[in-house]
């Protein structure tokens, strides 16, 4: 017939293996030629499948160079994936670090530029020789500014080395390279967070002794102006250069003519006497020792 092929091969089968070809085709339902079509195309699908099978293989097949590639390639693939996957876990890590030391070291300037300014306006009152309480309160809130740097900085220390511990430990047991580059950056960054809180400390301890000191000046001169009123003296020799001085004139305890450190106003002792400044002998004009007084205080 014209549908029919006209290519088809008979196939010889051992005789027991015909018998059940025969009955399992009338089981099922088909015809016998059907049946063993179905087979072979079976066990042709499984063998490409599976590859070789346990026994002496019954064809003898050349490796395909292309499929290995491909097989090869679909691995790495799936390991580069595990691998970019880790990489991101850790960035993200390293991000969420470097955004916190960002929020703590913004919070340190903030404070420092409070303190900066603070210590402007302390020495400008300082100068305009302001009130001892006014001063005595700015300083201790400045030492309390100080007092709270001190502690976020011990936060922000504990908080960034427990951060490294929880890094290294996922590091434990893989070839990732430690962060080195990461640490150096914040190690850095501390550093300059603290050489930055040791300047306003000197600063604040630079102002204070430059406040003490003028107050102990403040109180020689009251005493300068009071024992005069008490002498009822208005003018006074310097004992040191000769120059008369109007003590109720006086800024500081120096004479105005010679700078010789002044300490006590002596009324004059006979009819022709004239009052007297009498000078700091180890601090009269002539020593060349300089005086132990903070640059704060010389207004340098």
């Amino acid at each position: 017939m014209a549908s029919e092929p006209s290519d088809q091969r008979s196939v010889s089968v051992p005789s027991e293996l015909d018998e059940w070809l025969t009955k399992h085709a009338s089981d099922i339902g088909v015809g016998r030629d059907e049946l063993l079509v179905q087979l072979l195309a079976t066990y042709r699908t499984a063998i490409e499948r599976d590859g070789e099978r346990d026994g002496p293989p019954l064809l003898t097949v050349e490796p395909d160079a292309d499929v290995v590639a491909d097989l090869v390639h679909a691995a790495v693939q799936d390991e580069l994936d595990d691998v970019a996957a880790a990489v991101a876990d850790r960035l993200e890590d390293g991000d969420d670090v470097a955004a916190e030391l960002d929020r703590i070291q913004a919070d340190f300037r903030e404070k420092l530029d409070d303190v900066r300014e603070r210590v402007i306006q302390v020495k400008k009152e300082t100068d305009q020789k302001a009130s001892a309480e006014h001063d005595h309160a700015e300083f201790d809130a400045m030492a309390d500014q100080l007092d709270d740097l001190e502690s976020s900085m011990e936060v922000l220390r504990a908080g960034f080395e427990d951060r490294l511990d929880d890094l290294e430990a996922a590091d434990e047991g893989d070839d990732t390279p430690e962060p080195d580059d990461l640490v150096d950056e914040f190690g850095d960054r501390l550093d300059d967070v603290e050489e930055k809180l040791r300047t306003v400390a000197w600063v604040v301890s630079d102002l204070r002794d430059a406040h003490e000191t003028e107050s102990g000046t403040d109180d020689t001169v009251a005493h300068l102006k009071q024992s005069a009123a008490r002498a009822n003296v208005d003018r006074a020799q310097c004992e040191n250069c000769g120059n008369a001085v109007q003590v109720s004139l006086l800024t500081d305890p120096e004479c105005p003519h010679c700078d010789a450190t002044v300490t006590e106003v002596v009324p004059s002792t006979g009819f022709f006497g004239r009052p007297r400044l009498s000078v700091a002998k180890q601090l009269e004009a002539g020593d060349e020792r300089e005086r132990d007084v903070p640059d704060a205080a010389r207004g340098e």
